[in-house]
């Protein structure tokens, strides 16, 4: 180890210097507080012998500078102060000629990590520079595990990035955001959205949506995202029914993705020539149809599996179809809404999505704007746990 011996007596430090060298250590040397506190910022020795009673700043006050130098190094780059903490630690290890309890407790509320006795035996001091080497080894292995940690993140966030790019470029002409009579809220919990939001029209000029969510975040969810969106598209332009869409969506995620990764999805056409809504819910939450005059019409709650869980054969893609009149509104959105939590674990839940249907028919509010509202002010400050995704569609 590299060591700093601070003492205002050059003939302990010597003696230090000629211990500790032939024990294989390199060994600087400080013969004050001030002059310790310059070289631990310029050449950060790995343990610190330090004098207790120096003239000018004491070993105490050497120690408490040290240690705060140790907390703020590095924050100007907007490091974590925690994490450089961990880093910039360096055990001082005190040396003094007074053994009471007081003088013990101010060096460790000082900072200091062990004490050193005058007159002391070579036997100690190597025995406790033995401990600090331990310490010591503990330490860069903490460092080099949290290097490695860091990288690991660091390739992780730019695989999702880089999805994210791939992603971006396959939907983008079937982003929802081109139609006017539907509007979109869209909140992830990481670079890469979990959820999938598609619109895209048919060449009997139907448009059909699908609000996908995946398992899981991130890139995991990259996983099915990218193909069916893909496949969505491709078929939708080339004339495709939705319940043919619905088999191949199925057949191709229960085919390419592993077991335990599926696709919640709500589905739906919207027949603008002759006003009908067309709804296949698999493991979504309820889809709500709003009538023109605010009143709660229909509420489409899940009658099948997710996408990619079932076998063809077994997979049902039938749709309930409805009147849907000019002005009415039909809202799908992600399970992140019903199960936001509030600070007592509570969940937001359908119930309280419905009654808010049920008074903006009475206030005229926005639907769309109270679930956004209401859902943000019940999280409150808490982090948020899911994906986020809502879709409000208008007959026209």
């Amino acid at each position: 180890m590299k060591i700093l011996i601070v003492d205002d007596s050059i003939t302990i430090r010597n003696i230090l210097k000629e211990i500790l060298s032939a024990s294989g250590h390199v060994v600087e040397q400080a013969e004050n507080g001030n002059a310790a506190v310059e070289y631990f910022i310029n050449n950060k020795p790995d343990l610190i012998l330090l004098d207790v009673e120096m003239p000018g700043m004491s070993g105490y006050d050497t120690a408490k500078k040290i240690r705060e130098l140790e907390k703020t190094a590095g924050t100007e780059q907007n490091d974590n102060q925690a994490n450089k903490a961990v880093e910039n630690w360096i055990p001082i290890v005190f040396l003094s000629s007074h053994s009471d309890d007081q003088s013990l407790s101010a060096g460790i509320e000082a900072g200091g990590d062990d004490y050193l006795f005058k007159p002391f035996s070579q036997t100690v001091l190597i025995s406790k520079l033995t401990a600090m080497e331990r310490i010591y080894s503990m330490k860069q292995t903490v460092i080099a595990q949290k290097k490695m940690v860091e990288q690991m993140n660091q390739e992780l966030l730019d695989e999702q990035i880089v999805a994210k790019n791939i992603y971006d470029n396959i939907i983008q002409y079937g982003t929802i955001k081109q139609q006017d009579f539907i509007k979109t809220y869209v909140s992830s919990k990481s670079i890469f959205n979990g959820d999938l939001s598609l619109v895209a029209r048919s060449p009997s000029e139907n448009y059909y949506i699908i609000m996908g969510d995946f398992t899981g975040h991130g890139l995991s969810a990259a996983l099915g995202i990218i193909p069916t969106a893909e496949l969505f598209l491709k078929l939708t332009v080339k004339g495709f029914t939705l319940e043919e869409i619905l088999i191949d969506l199925n057949t191709k995620l229960h085919n390419i993705l592993p077991s335990n990764i599926f696709c919640a999805a709500s589905v739906i056409e919207v027949d603008i020539i002759n006003g009908k809504l067309a709804v296949w819910n698999g493991w979504s939450p309820d889809v709500f149809c709003v009538s023109a005059d605010g009143q709660l019409k229909k509420i489409f709650a899940s009658t099948n599996m997710p996408l990619g869980a079932l076998k063809p054969e077994k997979f049902n893609s039938r749709l309930t179809v409805i009147d849907f009149n000019k002005g009415d509104k039909v809202f799908i959105y992600s399970d992140g809404f019903p199960e936001t939590l509030d600070a007592n674990g509570k969940m937001f839940g359908i119930d309280r999505m419905k009654t808010i249907i049920e008074d903006s028919s009475k206030t005229k509010a926005s639907i769309f704007d109270e679930f956004i509202k209401q859902r943000a002010a019940f999280r409150g400050d808490l982090v948020q746990q899911d994906d986020l995704t809502l879709i409000e569609i208008t007959m026209i």
